[in-house]
């Protein structure tokens, strides 16, 4: 907030100093400020009132910023657009954010008609664009696409071997992301982050704990707060609630909320509500405004069949106007993309949805899953 209090001040000065200081580097540096502050509105404005003078740089600061906010990542791709048929030609830092925009919309026919404009330009070898090409194929669901692109890379550097390594991951390929990580030479502390959620999901509890102990016995790499989180998670979702609480009552470092939730969340799946409810406590102690902790509680006293705990809790929650922040996903249909909140009653096509949620919601029950 700070940033963009002294970003205003010097936006001022620049208008007071009139033509003398109209120079497009500076507003540019003023336009990452805004757009680093998260005030995207003001750095839009900005934008606009120096449109004339804009270049590469500006329209790239722009992409990065929108590409870089979860709310507006589509006017990244919309940008990018502009861009091109205004006549300025993308560089890597331009391709890495509407690539990555691509990745979290999961918006594969985008990413691929990008990946071809990389090629055309030269910019598919450079290292960060190589890198964000792998994780955009794998988080749009195309794990072949990014093995392709990862092994026609003549010198992938660390951050592209964790990128297929995290795609592994994001697919439950564990055993690939696992012999994958054998013929690395120096991995970094993300790189075992990424080991440890392919661990999780594939299940493989003892291959996990041994990359965690590999981290700093063979490579001297000390875990940090998100490793400790992980292993918890590994155990506690096999059931191994007593090894996970001893890990916890181990670690050389304060175990924060996210490390205390994630055995909360195990302690409700296997009905240890004794355990949930210490996590949930800890969880409390670290963030008081952390309704998810006590939603995760209730819920687990009504899966014991303890209403009045249940009900002790969501009067605390009531009285407190706590709420848990609903949930946000989204699809790409036809090259747009719809986004949907819990409960939501805003799209056009509601109607359609509720009931083949409702459909699906019944075809789960009856299998019984």
């Amino acid at each position: 907030m700070r940033s963009f209090e002294y970003g205003k001040q010097v936006h001022g000065m620049i208008l007071k100093g009139g033509s003398e200081w109209s120079d497009v580097s500076l507003f540019n540096a003023l336009m990452d400020v805004y757009g680093k502050c998260g005030e995207l509105e003001a750095m839009r404005k900005l934008f606009d009132t120096t449109r004339e003078e804009a270049n590469q740089i500006s329209w790239t600061t722009l992409v990065t910023a929108y590409s870089q906010s979860s709310e507006f990542e589509e006017k990244a791709l919309t940008v990018f657009s502009e861009m091109r048929e205004m006549g300025f030609q993308p560089n890597q830092v331009t391709f890495s954010a509407v690539l990555a925009s691509c990745a979290s919309l999961s918006f594969l026919e985008y990413g691929q008609q990008v990946h071809s404009l990389t090629l055309k330009t030269g910019f598919a070898t450079d290292k960060c664009v190589e890198s964000v090409l792998i994780d955009m194929y794998a988080k749009c669901g195309s794990v072949r696409d990014a093995v392709r692109v990862f092994e026609s890379l003549q010198d992938p550097d660390v951050i592209s071997w964790t990128a297929m390594i995290s795609g592994y991951a994001q697919h439950g390929m564990a055993k690939d992301a696992l012999r994958l990580f054998r013929k690395m030479d120096q991995p970094n502390s993300v790189t075992f982050l990424c080991l440890l959620f392919a661990c999780r999901h594939g299940g493989l509890v003892d291959e996990g704990l041994r990359c965690f102990h590999l981290m700093e016995e063979r490579y001297g790499l000390v875990p940090e707060v998100e490793h400790y989180a992980c292993v918890v998670d590994i155990l506690g979702r096999v059931g191994r609630l007593t090894e996970a609480w001893e890990f916890i009552m181990k670690m050389p470092i304060e175990p924060d909320e996210k490390v205390w939730s994630t055995l909360l969340g195990a302690g409700r799946v296997h009905g240890n509500i004794h355990l949930a409810e210490i996590a949930a406590h800890k969880v409390i102690s670290c963030n008081p405004e952390d309704s998810a902790a006590l939603v995760l509680l209730s819920n687990a006293y009504r899966e014991a069949g303890n209403i009045d705990a249940e009900l002790s809790v969501r009067k605390v929650m009531n009285s407190q106007a706590m709420r848990k922040e609903p949930g946000l996903s989204w699809i790409t249909i036809g090259g747009q993309v719809h986004k949907f909140c819990s409960g939501d009653q805003h799209h056009p096509q509601k109607e359609d949805i509720y009931r083949v949620l409702y459909d699906l919601m019944e075809k789960v029950k009856s299998t019984k899953h």
